[in-house]
């Protein structure tokens, strides 16, 4: 009750829901004000992951993460998205993020300078606005509320603060039904919010890595609700070099027919032989090298099979990075760098894998990925989709028996062209060479003539035993 009577809510239904998600959202009780610091925020794994809490429409036990995620945020940003405040000013918990766009920063402290402004929320982490979803139902989907993009605040008092608001670039979007609610100029930024968790988990989770798209697909809300309320292990990544073990996928092929349909992507006969190759670029902190393993990241960097079980074609479930085309993958974060190049020392790397097709025929999947020995897999998977055919033996000179033929016969029997093969019936005399006309003792191509003459008529071979009779 005192939360509705601050808030001057006075309705009910989904009007008094939105006013109860507003006060709530900054919640009570005696916390530390999240302000980011300069060289990052990082602390151990808690037992409790945010799809644990049970907070109602509250942030309540997510400050751990959040401040990490306003750190790494500010510093992706940078200067982009910044901490307002003004004398009259006052955020109604400690749990409240005052930090806008530049130009909504503005607006705000010159609404401030002709009322008091008492401010419920304005920007929310990722994960703050997760768990409000989880337990408000008008609470908006994690990466897509205006909270996440540092142009909105909810305003206590805001009958009052209305008219300086509206004189100074924010809008009401909806006096109605969430009057608290305003909006102000500036640059959407919600992207780097999400980008800032893609960025915190990947570092923390190198061999569960998630595209760093700033999108909150299915892949990243998976990932939030497992995450550490009390935060990850690893705090800041931005300003401080890139991961030790990371890489870019440059390009695949492989020496098979490319497939006409979208089932697969190559088309090989059953048994064949056949290679794949992978090109890769590092992209991380690391050397790679396979030296046998050691303390530091990079020293066991093999292409492997991440299901541990011998590939199809290949026979085997790792190739060593010194069997590549670079046995030493220098990134360019390395003293000294490596080249944008394949050889010996330079950032990318080319793995070729020969083998065989399986003997039975279907589809076969085959997939690689890098892997740090004992340490982590890392970098995307190359996938190669293959559809493995059962095909026909080939005759001994390459062709097949023509209709009408006679199997029996051996290749070296066949007529050939211009040069006449005596018949099967037939004495050595009967073969006869005829340039006046067709050879009358090809085998015929029709299958209804049943490798004969003319229906109810002498086979042509003996035609031409009778006319070389009747020649002088």
């Amino acid at each position: 009750m005192r939360l509705l009577r601050a808030r001057e809510t006075k309705g009910v239904g989904i009007a008094a829901a939105v006013a109860l998600l507003s006060a709530c959202v900054a919640g009570d009780g005696d916390h530390h004000d999240v302000v980011p610091q300069d060289d990052g925020v990082g602390v151990l794994r808690s037992a409790v992951d945010l799809s644990d809490l049970d907070a109602g429409c509250s942030t309540s036990g997510t400050e751990g993460i959040s401040a990490q995620l306003l750190d790494e945020m500010l510093c992706l940003t940078e200067g982009r998205f910044v901490r307002f405040s003004h004398p009259n000013i006052t955020l109604t918990s400690s749990r409240v993020h005052p930090y806008l766009s530049p130009a909504a920063k503005r607006g705000i402290e010159a609404a401030a300078d002709s009322t008091s402004i008492r401010i419920n929320s304005a920007f929310r982490t990722l994960a703050e606005q997760y768990v409000l979803w989880l337990g408000c139902p008008v609470a908006a989907e994690p990466g897509s509320s205006n909270h996440e993009s540092g142009k909105a605040v909810d305003v206590d008092n805001y009958s009052s603060a209305r008219s300086a608001l509206l004189a100074n670039g924010f809008d009401q979007p909806l006096p109605g039904s969430d009057p608290v609610h305003f909006e102000g100029p500036g640059e959407d930024l919600r992207s780097f919010s999400v980008l800032a968790f893609q960025r915190l988990w990947n570092a923390n989770h190198p061999g569960d890595r998630i595209d760093e798209d700033g999108i909150c697909g299915p892949q990243t809300r998976g990932r939030l609700e497992r995450s550490p309320a009390e935060g990850f292990a690893v705090g800041r990544v931005c300003g401080v070099g890139p991961p030790p073990l990371d890489a870019e996928l440059v390009e695949q092929g492989s020496d098979a027919a490319e497939s006409p349909g979208g089932e697969a992507d190559y088309v090989v006969c059953a048994g064949d032989p056949v290679s794949f190759w992978v090109e890769l670029r590092n992209t991380g902190g690391a050397v790679w090298t396979d030296s046998g393993g050691g303390d530091a990241e990079g020293q066991a960097v093999r292409l492997g099979v991440p299901s541990d079980v011998a590939d199809p074609f290949v026979g085997t479930h790792r190739v060593s990075v010194a069997d590549s085309s670079n046995p030493e993958v220098r990134p360019e974060a390395a003293d000294p760098p490596g080249g944008d190049c394949t050889d010996p020392g330079c950032r990318r790397t080319v793995f070729t894998l020969a083998g065989a097709a399986p003997g039975a025929p279907g589809l076969v999947v085959s997939t690689w990925r890098l892997v740090d020995e004992g340490r982590a897999w890392f970098g995307p998977e190359a996938v190669f989709r293959v559809m493995v055919e059962d095909c026909p033996e080939p005759e001994p000179d390459g062709g097949t028996v023509p209709d009408g033929g006679d199997a029996d016969l051996d290749a070296d029997e066949w007529p050939d062209g211009d040069v006449d093969q005596p018949a099967p019936d037939a004495g050595p005399d009967a073969a006869v060479e005829d340039a006046s006309g067709p050879d009358p003792h090809r085998r015929p191509s029709s299958p209804m003539s049943g490798g004969c003459g003319a229906a109810g008529g002498p086979a042509p071979s003996l035609i031409g035993a009778v006319i070389l009779s009747l020649l002088p």
